[in-house]
């Protein structure tokens, strides 16, 4: 776990690189910049112990409901964020 001492220059960075982006921009950097860690963590759930692959698949679909939330808010779809309630949701159950 890394400290606010350590994280918060990297947050001002972030901020800094990115804090005029449009939304519209911002969604699409998400698509872009996002979408290679799903093949990346695709490959992990096939290499990794049994035990270990619910919590991989998990993070995977993480991912790919990021993915699906910014390119239904791209599309201007009216309920972009169910991907996201959806993955949450099946936390629960």
């Amino acid at each position: 776990v890394r400290d606010e001492a350590t994280l918060r220059p990297q947050a001002a960075a972030m901020v800094a690189d990115h804090g005029a982006e449009s939304w519209t921009g911002y969604m699409a950097r998400m698509v872009k910049d996002f979408s290679p860690y799903v093949s990346e963590f695709r490959a992990l759930e096939t290499k990794a112990p049994a035990e270990d692959a619910p919590a991989l698949a998990r993070l995977t679909r993480h991912e790919e409901c990021i993915i699906e939330f910014a390119q239904a808010e791209l599309a201007g779809a009216p309920d972009s964020t169910a991907p996201i309630r959806e993955y949450l949701e099946a936390d629960e159950g």
